[in-house]
């Protein structure tokens, strides 16, 4: 191929292939990929060339610029990425663990906030949570930032060595570190080495004001070893940090990670529950558990921080001081608060419902509660009667669940029945009328001859006993549910099962479930109805008597 064909295959003059030809010029770096694929050969072997050319054109420097024996060659690619990824997480140790504080400090401003605003109104705390979200995230892209802009200009700083190039060749040699490309030819000494840091891909030489970055991976015909031993002997004065994270530095970075999630969720949790609290009554399954929360969230991020700046014994302190602070804090919170209700707390055998309900220890005053999803609850209906602490606590359908206390009232056993399903499509029926007729129990050695009669009222007929109740003695719960009571005192339990199906006016199919009202265990009966019509004649009787 010709100058003139060459030159107008680059884009190039022909002059400057000439001066290329004559070791007057370079290629420049932008075209030395191209110039490689025309010519057949490498880069590394068309600066090889030129600098075999000017070695030529001045023998008088041939002698110094010749490698000396025992040479170790790297080639290393400055990718600008890279070193900005170094710059952010390799070098500036200090300042990292400035930006963990940093955060730590925001989740403990956002759990004071928290405090604060806990008795005021549901919009004050909403728009302070809204607000605490903003600023958090202005405050993290803006350290974020100021990291990248710390980076760039440590890159900067540093562009006279390797100028942007992104191959550099370095030759190691018997005294001194000879780095070269296409535009810089730097002569460093050993012995003015003041550091030799070590990462999982980089060797890194500091001295005054330039920095030499190897890459391991361009080391030929030796090892890593073999080389960082030859700077350990050339320069003995240089400081020499190791930057490979081992398994067990991985598991504290994991472990510190893991723990500052996990304690940002629960800020979450948090801030969601005091937007709930104000705007729709919203209460924890449990009082203290706020405090609780509290608690565990200082903790986790407190063995976060610690995690990710071990083994600095001054940052370890501070963070312990400030987290047994917070607990200390907390814990006291947790005594002065006026919220010490017992829960009473059940779950169906299917875990399908729970049963939720607050019973205050001074009053004896107890309020059932809608359980929602997680650990929120909202306030019900408060139980007529005050509860003691002696009660019982009976699923009798994984949708129906019975609660019998004595109530220091009247000394008397009084029963709440907490319904949880439905036996129809949402609309709202009474019990007595879907249950009429005669009911019997399957043959069963301790229930033969039971008998529940309805229609103008409830009969028991169990053995040579009778019992009657009218409509005004049957209180129903729900729509499955209802209790018969003498003199307003629960006797017997009478709910739908959940076989149970009302389709059109009062037709019912399925089973019903009859159990003894006591504080003692009581096991419930099943009825299946024997005739859609009750023996009138024994109602009438028992009204009369």
């Amino acid at each position: 191929m010709t100058q003139q064909q060459l030159a107008d295959t680059l884009g190039v003059t022909n002059k400057a292939v000439s001066k290329w030809e004559t070791g007057q010029g370079m290629p420049d770096i932008s075209i030395l990929e191209s110039l490689s694929q025309i010519l057949g050969v490498s880069i590394d072997e068309i600066i090889r060339g030129e600098k075999q050319k000017n070695t030529t054109n001045h023998p008088e420097e041939q002698k110094e610029d010749m490698p000396e024996e025992n040479t170790v060659e790297i080639t290393t690619k400055m990718d600008e990425t890279i070193l900005l990824d170094y710059y952010k997480n390799m070098f500036p140790i200090k300042t990292r663990k400035r930006r963990y504080l940093i955060y730590f400090l925001l989740i403990i401003l956002g759990i004071s906030i928290g405090m604060v605003v806990w008795d005021t109104n549901w919009i004050v705390t909403i728009l302070v949570g809204c607000l605490y979200i903003a600023v958090v995230t202005i405050t993290i892209c803006f350290v974020q930032q100021q990291y990248k802009l710390a980076a760039k200009r440590k890159l900067k700083k540093n562009h006279q060595l390797y100028g942007g190039i992104p191959i550099l060749k370095v030759l190691l040699q018997q005294e001194k570190i000879h780095c070269m490309d296409s535009f810089l030819d730097i002569q460093l000494p050993y012995h003015k080495i003041k550091t030799i840091i070590e990462t999982e891909c980089l060797i890194l030489l500091t001295y005054e004001t330039n920095t030499v970055l190897l890459d391991k991976r361009g080391i030929k015909d030796h090892t890593v070893m073999e080389v960082l031993e030859l700077f350990h002997q050339k320069a003995p004065q240089a400081f020499c940090k190791k930057y490979i994270p081992s398994n067990q530095s991985k598991i504290k970075n994991i472990v510190g990670v893991s723990c500052i999630i996990i304690g940002a969720l629960l800020q979450l949790l948090q801030i969601v529950y005091y937007g709930l609290h104000y705007s729709q009554g919203v209460e924890y399954l449990w009082d203290g558990m706020l405090y609780w929360i509290n608690g565990i969230l200082i903790a986790l991020v407190g063995i976060g921080i610690i995690s990710l700046v071990w083994p600095k014994r001054k940052w370890i302190l501070t963070s312990s001081i400030l987290a047994m602070l917070l607990l200390v804090l907390n814990l006291f919170g947790s005594f002065i608060s006026q919220n010490k209700n017992e829960t009473i707390w059940s779950i169906s055998p299917d875990g399908s419902n729970s049963m939720v309900m607050k019973r205050n220890p001074d009053t004896g005053r107890t309020y059932d509660y809608h359980h929602h999803k997680l650990f929120f609850i909202s306030s019900g209906s408060q139980l007529p009667y005050t509860v003691s602490k002696n009660k019982k606590i009976q699923w009798l359908t994984n949708d129906i669940c019975a609660f019998t206390y004595m109530s220091p009232d009247d000394s008397q056993i009084h029963q709440y029945i907490a319904t949880y399903g439905d036996r129809t499509l949402g609309s709202y029926y009474y019990v007595t009328n879907v249950i009429g007729g005669d009911w019997t129990t399957y043959d069963t050695n301790n229930t033969v001859g039971w008998h529940i009669l309805v229609d103008d009222g409830v009969m028991l007929k169990y053995g040579e006993t009778k019992e009657y109740y009218s409509l005004d003695d049957c209180v129903q719960f729900g729509t499955t549910a209802i209790a018969l009571c003498k003199n307003g005192i629960p006797q017997w339990t009478i709910v739908l099962n959940e076989d149970c199906e009302v389709t059109s006016g009062s037709d019912l199919t399925g089973t019903i479930t009859l159990c003894k009202v006591s504080m003692d265990q009581t096991a419930p009966t099943i009825f299946h109805r024997s005739s859609s019509e009750a023996n009138l004649d024994e109602l009438e009787e028992l009204k009369l008597g």
